[in-house]
């Protein structure tokens, strides 16, 4: 709605005639010798009259409204945006006006030689136009051009060919942006030597301009003082850096709640304080991403016997992907999109996480890895078996490349890093960011229409579903009725929904896994003592975990 009305079908024609029959009784009472039932004075001189009064003063009460924080809170969807971002600006709030994209692009290269990438080149997928974030040029392992600014190694990959990343950025800002992994990308000048290039990671960051609502929803961390302290002062510090400006939602667990566990190891079983987890969700859904790592290989062990294949294993640095949540895959490194969707998987036959501190870095009380999951300090070996390598084709320390695909939640590294900085850390606490407890969530229903009506938009409606469940944060209960209402907007009169089924798998931080199921709500479990409860635990569910089926009958009401 614009601050001024451009036309008089914006009017309400109630309070035109309210107006007139105003207007009308104070004549009478000032002029009784004027006819005002009909005529000329009454159709043209009154009525205009109240017609422009009344355009008069909804231009006043639009401009009253804009500038009221009151009337906006109540209302925001009546309020201009310019006079918007003037009122709230008063409180150290500004507006989002949109973010481009990142992630990161897969080459797949013919040869073994070397290929330049050139920031010129546009890539497009789904309407949407990315470009490299720099000139990049991959070269081969043993290239003396290996250590030169922007050159990326190539991994072999499999058929002679080999592969190198590049981050890529979207040429505009939205939501479109955010392709998922595996998308192919389409250049407007295919590179010499390059056969492929695809999504490598689920890319992030893209958002469009905020509305009304949202922006008046960060009023509260616009007063809130940005530092070290209490919920909301923990949430405005970390908000107010540009990087982690986009962060969906925040639980600051402290001094008295149960789910801190790390301030009751003294010597009596209570809360000493002087500890603080931050759980994050950064992103709407759980972020996938290919690393193109290093494995070696072991050989069979007393435990692991491989008649039929080769045990390898893989070291995970905590810098891959801090706090990730679970490795999904060790594959063969795809060489095209399709490939890489339903690459050629191995079986993982171990998992030993562990701790790892760099040198001469501040360093958080974690006693043990079940404190350490989901942070920036936990580090994993993986082992495998590669069951098309043969035990005689390779030696004991012998390294390939392969492909591992994580699930995490991004940017929690780099949040733990500014947190403990020097110049913010907190020096009566310490402080460690977690990634927000996941409970991977699936979901389906049945449309049910008649046979002469077409499908809904099932793939905008489960993108709106999607973004519906990420706006619960830390809700502790998704019901079906979140379900229903993102996707009514797509029915018509003759169409409803049913057959609502929601299933959770909630990974704890000790590893373990709690199902959870039903067809109107799941529920959190309150369990602090492993670290999960509404406060931690937040749903995560993304539009390959949405299932939609159409319900044909006769007619309508069958």
């Amino acid at each position: 709605m614009s601050l001024q009305i451009t036309n008089f079908d914006e009017l309400d024609t109630t309070r035109v005639q309210e107006l007139l029959a105003l207007f009308s009784g104070w004549m009478q009472e000032k002029h009784p010798e004027v006819e005002l039932s009909r005529g000329v004075f009454h159709d043209l001189v009154l009525y205009f009259n109240s017609v422009l009064n009344a355009a008069l003063r909804e231009n006043i009460n639009r401009v009253m409204q804009s500038n009221s924080l009151l009337a906006i809170t109540q209302n925001p969807t009546l309020a201009d945006p310019t006079i918007v971002d003037q009122v709230l600006s008063n409180f150290n709030v500004t507006r989002e006006t949109g973010e481009t994209a990142v992630g990161e692009a897969m080459i797949v290269v013919k040869q073994n030689i070397t290929t330049q990438i050139s920031s010129t080149i546009r890539f497009t997928a789904g309407g949407v136009s990315f470009f490299p974030s720099a000139t990049f040029v991959g070269v081969p392992k043993d290239s003396a051009d290996s250590s030169l600014t922007n050159a990326r190694v190539m991994v072999e990959a499999q058929n002679g060919a080999y592969v190198f990343k590049i981050p890529v950025v979207a040429y505009f800002a939205g939501a479109s942006g955010n392709i998922t992994k595996g998308t192919t990308l389409v250049p407007d000048v295919a590179p010499s030597n390059v056969s492929a290039i695809f999504a490598a990671v689920d890319f992030i960051k893209g958002a469009d301009p905020i509305t009304n609502v949202e922006y008046i929803a960060k009023l509260s961390t616009g007063l809130a003082a940005k530092t070290i302290g209490g919920r909301k002062s923990f949430n405005a510090l970390i908000r107010t850096q540009p990087e982690f400006k986009l962060t969906r939602h925040i639980s600051v667990v402290g001094f008295g709640d149960p789910e801190q566990l790390r301030d009751q190891r003294g010597l009596f079983p209570v809360s000493g304080g002087g500890r603080v987890d931050i759980y994050v969700q950064t992103h709407d859904i759980a972020q996938r991403t290919d690393h193109i790592v290093t494995a070696r290989y072991i050989g069979p062990s007393d435990t692991e016997v491989a008649a039929a294949g080769t045990v390898w294993e893989i070291a995970i640095s905590r810098d891959l992907y801090p706090g990730f949540y679970s490795v999904a895959r060790v594959a063969k490194i795809p060489t095209n999109a399709a490939y890489a969707a339903a690459p050629r998987e191995y079986t993982i036959t171990k998992s030993t996480p562990a701790l790892f501190w760099n040198n001469g870095e501040y360093k958080p009380d974690i006693a043990n890895i079940f404190e350490a999951a989901f942070t920036r300090y936990k580090t994993e070996i993986i082992r495998f078996v590669d069951d098309d390598k043969k035990s005689s084709e390779v030696n004991v320390g012998d390294t390939a490349g392969y492909l591992l695909t994580t699930v995490g939640m991004p940017l929690i590294g780099q949040m733990q890093d500014f947190l403990s900085g020097n110049d913010v850390r907190c020096r009566t606490a310490d402080v460690v960011v977690r990634a927000a407890v996941p409970c991977f969530t699936s979901i389906s229903f049945k449309v049910r229409r008649s046979a002469n009506e077409t499908d809904p938009d099932f793939a905008s409606m489960k993108k709106d579903i999607v973004a519906a469940v990420a706006k619960l944060g830390f809700s502790g209960e998704l019901s079906a009725s979140t379900i229903t209402t993102a996707a009514s907007a797509y029915l018509t009169g003759q169409q409803s929904i049913n057959a609502i089924d929601i299933f959770g798998k909630l990974l704890r931080p000790s590893g373990d896994v709690v199902y959870l199921r039903d067809p109107e709500r799941i529920t959190v479990p309150n369990d602090p003592a492993n670290m999960v409860s509404a406060k931690t635990v937040v749903f995560l569910t993304s539009v390959d975990d949405i299932a939609i089926t159409p319900e044909l009958v006769a007619s309508y009401g069958d």
